[in-house]
């Protein structure tokens, strides 16, 4: 093997241990039950899709529950 050989397995390894860094970080984070999407910078479709079904999810809970007895 060449240097030039060696200097691009370098970086692709180091490209590979970051991606797998940032989805088991992204996978940590969906298991905690955090949303996923909090550190983007950006809009996405996930994060829209978060907001809203937590919107829903906020408002069945504090719907009461009618009592058919009272």
């Amino acid at each position: 093997m060449n240097l030039q050989e060696i200097i691009v397995l370098i970086i692709v390894l180091f490209c590979v241990i970051l991606i797998v860094i940032r989805a088991g970080k992204y996978i940590q984070r969906v298991n905690e039950g955090k949303n996923p999407c909090a550190s983007c910078t950006s809009v996405c479709d996930l994060r829209k899709l978060m907001d809203e079904k937590k919107k829903d999810c906020n408002k069945n809970i504090n719907k009461p529950e009618k009592n058919c007895c009272g």
